[in-house]
């Protein structure tokens, strides 16, 4: 089934496993991550505007109505993930094709983009060893430079509070 798009935000979420190249039991973890955007497929429905799935062997990615919901989706998929770490991109914007409602592929448009670039600039930032290095970014268009900012900060000291917490 396809959605039809008007002139409407949506918010795309992108996730990548960091150094899945590493990892002994790569299918098994590809098995969980699958188990879990599956069951929040079913939790979030009323959110999702495209199921979640995984798209390429460690990275997968979904579609959602608004924000309502983010930090709590990505949080359940970390803490089910753990010990595997994730990166999100969070991209707000406009998608300029057909939505496929069963699946979050052959979308297209800024949402995407902006959570493709939200990806890559944690990829960047871990390349470059900062000291603070959150596992989540947002990228918005102009208009909302400064949430952007803000919630990036705010998901940096999240990071370095939780970095701090023993098993």
């Amino acid at each position: 089934m396809e959605h039809s798009n008007t002139i409407q935000s949506f918010v795309a979420v992108i996730g990548d496993m960091k150094d899945s190249r590493h990892l002994e039991n790569r299918k098994e973890v590809q098995v969980r991550l699958q188990g879990i955007l599956d069951r929040l497929n079913e939790k979030y429905k009323d959110e999702i505007v495209s199921r979640f799935l995984i798209t390429l062997g460690d990275e997968f990615q979904g579609l959602l109505s608004s924000g309502k919901y983010i930090l709590d989706m990505v949080n359940e998929i970390r803490m089910e993930m753990y010990p595997v770490r994730l990166r999100f991109g969070i991209g707000f914007g406009q998608i300029t094709t057909d939505i496929r409602t069963e699946m979050a592929l052959g979308a297209d448009g800024p949402g995407y983009y902006r959570a493709r670039e939200a990806v890559e600039l944690l990829k960047e930032r871990e390349k470059k060893n900062r000291s603070v290095l959150s596992e989540l970014c947002l990228k918005m268009d102009e208009t909302h430079r400064d949430k952007e900012i803000l919630l990036n900060t705010v998901f940096d000291l999240m990071y370095v509070v939780e970095s701090g917490w023993t098993d």
